[in-house]
């Protein structure tokens, strides 16, 4: 009878470790290697800490300190946005069509991440003269903007230019451009809570839109569920 037991509590205890990562594949759509989702920028090996290994930790690339200010008037800093998954993109109220569209998708984001208090959208304009905060927030409503989740910032353009270079990483080649005096770029950036780079993001394209959709929902999985098990262990 013990035996029998035994068993029966084993089966109970896998089915309570594995139900939680069962649903999430279930209630998620596209990729699911939320162990996999990678990690930008340059990397260096801990000079002491080891994994279970052996081998030394992965110290990754965290981007920097930031000061903004959104539309608002509140403070869009380290500090301010603490342990909230972030989410940043380039736009402007009247230069190019595609700026509109990356606003556009911004929304959608905001709706499917709008429950759990867990994420903030911080979007700049990268035409500060033009889009004032009355612009901006005219922008917003159109777009059902919640305030307390999309940040819109009016920045000067070389501090804005200066952050995405060399904070985002976005490659001044590939997606940093200007066009009649304009900063442009339709990249949307993924940064996990503890301030990673985890995802690069084409912001008028909808399947890439929905991509960073599911890495949102990975990242949440990572720190809520997975996280929490690894300092248990």
């Amino acid at each position: 009878m013990a035996k029998k037991r035994n068993g029966k509590q084993l089966i109970i205890l896998a089915a309570i470790l594995i139900l939680p990562s069962l649903l999430y594949v279930i209630s998620t759509t596209g990729k699911h290697n939320f162990v996999l989702l990678p990690f930008y920028g340059p990397k260096e090996l801990h000079p002491t800490e080891k994994v279970k290994s052996g081998a030394p930790d992965t110290i990754y690339y965290k981007i920097p300190s930031f000061e903004f200010e959104d539309v608002e008037g509140g403070a869009i800093n380290p500090t301010s946005l603490d342990s909230q998954i972030l989410v940043f993109s380039f736009f402007c109220t009247d230069c190019t069509p595609e700026g509109k569209r990356v606003a556009e998708q911004m929304a959608s984001v905001q709706a499917a991440v709008e429950k759990g208090g867990d994420v903030t959208l911080v979007s700049f304009t990268v035409d500060p003269e033009n889009d004032n905060s009355q612009k901006l927030q005219a922008l917003g409503e159109g777009f059902n903007r919640n305030e307390n989740i999309w940040k819109l910032i009016s920045a000067p353009k070389t501090e804005v230019y200066n952050f995405a270079v060399d904070g985002l990483l976005i490659g001044e080649e590939d997606s940093i451009r200007y066009k009649d005096g304009l900063l442009q770029s339709n990249t949307i950036v993924l940064v996990d809570h503890n301030g990673h780079i985890r995802g690069y993001f084409d912001g008028i394209q909808y399947t890439e839109t929905k991509e960073l959709k599911d890495a949102i929902q990975q990242l949440r999985y990572l720190r809520n569920v997975l996280e929490p098990n690894l300092k248990q262990d």
